[in-house]
């Protein structure tokens, strides 16, 4: 059990940490029009999502609780999602920097009208 506290307190320290950013950066380019800061917005959000599911989990472990089934599944889910949300999220945003370096017009101009794709290639 000592080997188990010793493991969470990081976790649950890390995530807090993480969410804090998260919400910050959430909060400071909101509202933004541009392809960049919409894309950190995105991948703040799917972060977000990562950072919050593990806490709460954590959180209820550490404080000697148990996760029904339906609850372990449901914070499973929202992990995976946030992760592969976020490493779509970052690959959109190397395509936005590529496109933009390599003056392919058509291929930015897609990405600013794919915004959503991430989201739903990571639900998918």
């Amino acid at each position: 059990e000592c080997a188990m506290v010793r493991i969470q307190m990081p976790t649950i320290i890390f995530d807090a940490i993480s969410l804090v950013g998260c919400c910050w950066l959430l909060w400071k380019i909101r509202g933004h029009n541009w392809l960049l800061p919409r894309q950190m917005w995105h991948l703040a959000l799917a972060d977000l999502l990562v950072s919050s599911a593990e806490l709460i989990s954590e959180l209820i472990l550490y404080l000697g609780s148990s996760l029904g089934p339906v609850a372990a599944c449901v914070f499973s889910c929202s992990i995976n999602l946030g992760i592969l949300a976020s490493i779509l999220w970052e690959l959109h945003i190397a395509a936005g920097f590529t496109s933009a370096f390599s003056r392919w017009r058509g291929v930015f101009s897609f990405l600013e009208q794919s915004v959503w794709l991430p989201w739903v290639l990571a639900g998918v």
